[in-house]
């Protein structure tokens, strides 16, 4: 059965920024796993990080074949509720929100509301994760105000938590994401800035790359084409450091090209 150093050990890698050697880990946990045909926790829990993991380096595929085997193992498991299942299903969600099932991703973001009204406090951290994922899901759909409601909530939760500044730093992200998309590029400014700042204690990472990112787009709108190459670039270089040069890496390179040749025009 897994401990805590498997985590141990995969939380290493990720510190280290090897994404690759993440993955190879966690494979080779799962090949473990399968030496086992009755061991459904171990598989469940392995392919759970698994999901993440592919989610964030945005091989989309690899997900989606990740989350059919992670559905079979709770079935299995017959997990159906509790905060258990909840943790599951947030990162399935996650993932369906990310490929574009955005129905199926906020019937289940819902699903762990109702969990989370029952079974943990308000002010947990793992609220404010669920508040942050239902803005995502809703800004996705159009529906800007809900978006703003489960973004903002998720930030006031984050704010109050100790040790939670890469929460801070992702919602300021989303927050600025949002402004952009609503025309308020002075609010989105603020919080990109705050992003940033917040995040820059990190030498790489999906979070870092998220509040660069942003502020490349805020540039790019004002039409200063020359900060937002420049922010896109290290947007990527902050990307690639964690996972590599697939998936989100070659949007932020292509959008930081588009920058330079509209400088150039």
């Amino acid at each position: 059965m897994l401990d805590q150093t498997f985590y141990q050990e995969l939380d290493a890698r990720y510190a280290a920024h090897d994404a690759a050697g993440a993955e190879t880990y966690l494979r080779a946990a799962l090949d473990e796993a399968w030496s086992d045909e009755r061991n459904h926790e171990d598989r469940a829990t392995v392919l759970n990080e698994l999901l993440g993991h592919y989610r964030t380096a945005g091989d989309f595929e690899a997900c989606d074949s990740v989350r059919k085997a992670l559905l079979r193992e709770l079935r299995a498991l017959d997990l159906k509720d509790g905060p258990v299942y909840a943790t599951f299903a947030l990162n399935i969600a996650n993932a369906c929100r990310a490929m574009g099932r955005l129905d199926e991703a906020e019937r289940l973001f819902l699903q762990v509301r109702d969990i989370y009204a029952r079974e943990i406090e308000p002010g947990d951290f793992r609220q404010a994760s669920l508040a942050n994922n239902l803005g995502l899901t809703y800004r996705a759909k159009g529906d800007l105000a809900s978006a703003r409601h489960y973004l903002t909530e998720a930030l006031t939760i984050a704010e109050a938590l100790p040790d939670a500044t890469a929460a801070v730093g992702a919602t300021c992200s989303n927050l600025a994401d949002l402004a952009i998309e609503q025309g308020d590029l002075d609010e989105a400014q603020a919080f990109a800035d705050r992003a940033v700042a917040t995040c820059s204690g990190d030498t790489g990472g999906v979070d870092l790359s998220a509040a660069l990112a942003a502020s490349a787009r805020i540039a790019y709108r004002r039409g200063d084409f020359a900060a937002a190459a420049d922010s896109y670039g290290k947007a990527a270089d902050a990307y690639r450091r964690a996972f590599g040069e697939g998936g989100a890496y070659a949007t932020l390179v292509g959008n930081r090209d588009a920058a330079l040749a509209a400088q150039a025009n």
